[in-house]
């Protein structure tokens, strides 16, 4: 039984100097076992003492495992903002992660089977790279909502590119339209400067015409006013004769050029009915007109105009809605009754003034009085 015993002991290195010296036996079977004891615990204490340089070793190499994910770590933080180096990162790390766990397995079966002193070291280093494995995560969103804010970037470039040609077409377009302008400006301009030209032209030929037109009519005038100076004496007879045939009538008057009929002398108020009396006062008008129209010369072509006023107190009727269709139709009246009295239409005129030209500009009966009244002008048509 001691065989087994020592081995067991120096498994579990329990086996020391004091058994390097085997008991006292009598037996040669016992020296053998010695001899045998002996060197199995020489070999022990060897591979005791590699296994100690092993875990030295590991020990190192989890250190340095340590600094690598320590710079691995590092290296992501500060690579994070380069897109180009990202990828390759990524795949580096991968790497390197894929080594630590196989690394990590190696290790823990290794420790495992060596020594549980070292499990708090492996704990660690899960920890690590449990943080690792959260960073990478966390890089490997980034790099996904990098992605997607590239792809972003290429829309809007791609947007914007769109419409900078778009930009670019409507700058061609602006320009190709402002050269037609420029030409069309340059060919109004050359159109403007023939018809300046012509224009200049034509106000010479305008000022010319306006001086002979001047001219015409100052001898027109010249001549109105001589035919007008042959009329005049007629003009003075007929009135003379009128007046001799009226008699002394006071509501028949000469008013400069005109021979005024107060309205009450021919019509009733409100009315365009010539009365008797007023009729018999036209005849002698009519006769007057036909004596001094016989020595009128053919050359002089004149008319006796009729001119019908009122007073400015309003009418309104049925027949008459206003003083102007009174005053005309007071007019028209005496026209209608001359005609009958044999004096040509073409020698005569009607027209009527309603209260708008009053000789009188005073506001009671006598004023009324003196504005209703038939005025008769020979004058040239």
């Amino acid at each position: 039984m001691r065989g087994p015993t020592l081995c067991l002991l120096a498994a579990l290195g329990l086996a020391g100097p004091a058994w390097a010296e085997p008991p006292h036996v009598e037996d040669a079977a016992a020296d053998d076992d010695v001899a045998e004891i002996e060197e199995l615990i020489a070999s022990m204490r060897a591979r005791l003492q590699a296994l100690g340089q092993a875990t030295d070793q590991r020990d190192q190499s989890l250190e340095f495992l340590t600094k690598q994910v320590e710079q691995a770590i590092g290296d992501i933080a500060v690579q994070q903002d380069e897109k180009a180096g990202l990828m390759q990162q990524n795949a580096d790390l991968n790497w390197r992660v894929e080594s630590l766990v196989e690394s990590r397995g190696a290790l823990k079966e290794e420790l495992l089977e060596t020594s549980s002193q070292h499990e708090s070291s492996v704990a660690d280093l899960e920890a690590e790279l449990a943080d690792l494995s959260q960073l990478l995560s966390l890089e490997t969103e980034a790099k996904a909502a990098l992605l997607g804010a590239k792809d972003d970037l290429v829309v809007q470039l791609e947007t914007a590119r769109k419409e900078q040609a778009s930009l670019a077409q409507a700058r061609r377009e602006q320009q190709r339209e402002i050269a037609q302008l420029n030409q069309q400006v340059a060919a109004l301009r050359s159109e403007l400067n023939t018809v300046s030209g012509a224009l200049a032209t034509s106000k010479e030929r305008i000022a010319k015409k306006e001086r002979d037109l001047a001219a015409l009519q100052d001898r027109l005038d010249l001549a109105l006013a001589s035919r007008v100076e042959k009329l005049s004496p007629y003009r003075t007879e007929f009135f003379s004769r009128l007046s001799g045939a009226v008699g002394a009538h006071p509501d028949m008057r000469v008013e400069g050029e005109r021979f005024v009929f107060q309205s009450e002398v021919l019509f009733e108020s409100g009315s365009a009915e010539i009365g008797e009396a007023g009729k018999r006062q036209l005849v002698e008008l009519a006769r007057s007109l036909h004596i001094i129209s016989r020595d009128i010369p053919s050359e002089i072509d004149w008319v006796l105009r009729v001119d019908g006023h009122t007073d400015r107190r309003p009418i309104a009727n049925a027949d008459f809605p206003s003083n102007w269709e009174l005053s005309t139709a007071r007019a028209i009246a005496v026209v209608r009754f001359l005609i009958r009295q044999g004096v040509p239409p073409y020698r005569l005129a009607a027209a009527g003034f309603g209260e708008f030209q009053p000789l009188d500009a005073g506001d009671d009966e006598i004023a009324y009085r003196r504005n209703r009244r038939i005025e008769f002008k020979l004058s040239r048509k």
